[in-house]
């Protein structure tokens, strides 16, 4: 069985995080409802949301399938200054 590693905060400031997106991890939510449900362990916004207890706003979008850093606000007009 493949392992899915999880999202990983690498810095935090004080309006914005730097985030590891782990391949195989959606940034929002696909907009098909039962995709949703089928994915929604591996949606990084839920992810922050359910575990890490946080809202976060992405400020760009990695691909399903890509890995990599991403930056997110910690509320909307953080991540539109950003």
């Amino acid at each position: 069985p493949q392992m899915i590693s999880r999202p990983e905060v690498i810095h935090q400031a004080q309006h914005y995080l730097i985030i590891y997106k782990p391949p195989s991890w959606f940034v929002h939510p696909p907009e098909d409802r039962r995709a949703q449900r089928a994915f929604k362990n591996v949606i990084l916004t839920h992810y922050f949301e359910d575990v890490q207890k946080m809202k976060i706003y992405p400020v760009q979008r990695l691909d399903f399938a890509t890995e990599g850093l991403l930056i997110a606000g910690l509320s909307s007009e953080a991540a539109s200054q950003l």
